[in-house]
């Protein structure tokens, strides 16, 4: 019944005829135990968190929220290998996304960073099974300076997991591990024709506000984020980076899960996707 009522979900999307019928195929007729075979990949996850792997893919996959403009794409589609080009993807989890970019952009390096071990550990196997090529992966916290953070794995939504000074309403559901921290400056110094990636669960806007600062973003592309809208303190965060990266010559794009909308402080809209495009 469970595989039924997984079916009927993943109908219920807007998607193209042809996309909903891949993945769904994928999904209902070749899943197995805790794993997800879709367009020909297969995905292995953490145990008990089905429902929320599921919604990851949701988001990736079929609401295609890591859409890039079309200038972006086209440019990602052209690049050859003394051309650089490279996909930063800051929250990588298990590698949902980082198997989403391999598949739309193959030839394309990917930098997938991941700051919770447990997480970290399933995305090196998932690169692995999948047999990935060009993936640099790193088990570290972006933050805007060196040192470590307290991060802290949340263990049934494994996508939420988070670093100090983000509350969680219960501590006994996650596990603390004392993870390295690196500064964005550091990750794409040296880089060309980089996209950048962003889900980190609240601590977004340190890395885009340190990202603004950088001597590199001039080789930026395009920077796709989901950020945090739950409160004012958000706002005024989010209103200084787009001031920052106006002044940089990028434009801003917000998508949210009812499609797109003008950016407004409503009570139960707490995440936002954010893409910022050179114009």
């Amino acid at each position: 019944m469970r595989r039924i009522s997984d079916l009927f979900f993943f109908l219920s999307f807007d998607l193209p005829r042809i996309q909903k019928f891949k993945i769904v195929l994928g999904y209902y007729l070749f899943s197995r135990g805790s794993s997800l075979k879709i367009l020909g990949m297969k995905l292995e996850y953490l145990p008990g968190c089905k429902n929320h792997y599921l919604l990851i893919l949701k988001e990736i996959f079929l609401n295609n929220i890591y859409f890039f403009t079309t200038a972006t794409d086209q440019i990602l589609k052209s690049l050859r290998d003394k051309d650089g080009g490279v996909i930063v993807d800051i929250g990588a989890n298990i590698g949902i996304a980082t198997a989403y970019f391999k598949d739309k952009y193959p030839k394309i390096s990917i930098i997938a960073i991941e700051a919770s071990p447990i997480n970290y550990n399933q995305l090196i196997k998932n690169i692995e099974i999948n047999e990935f090529k060009n993936i640099v992966t790193l088990n570290k916290f972006v933050s805007s300076k060196n040192g470590q953070i307290c991060f802290h794995h949340l263990k049934h939504k494994p996508g939420g997991s988070f670093g100090e000074g983000y509350k969680c309403a219960d501590p006994s559901v996650t596990e603390e591990f004392n993870v390295e921290t690196i500064k964005i400056d550091d990750v794409i110094k040296g880089l060309k024709n980089i996209v950048i990636k962003i889900d980190v669960e609240g601590a977004e806007y340190e890395i885009l506000e340190d990202l603004a600062l950088s001597e590199n973003v001039s080789e930026v592309l395009e920077i796709t984020a989901e950020v945090s809208t739950f409160n004012q303190s958000n706002y005024e965060k989010l209103n200084m980076v787009l001031n920052s990266f106006y002044n940089l010559g990028f434009e801003p794009r917000f998508i949210s899960d009812y499609g797109i909308r003008q950016l407004k402080n409503k009570s139960k809209q707490g995440h936002m996707q954010l893409t910022l495009f050179k114009t």
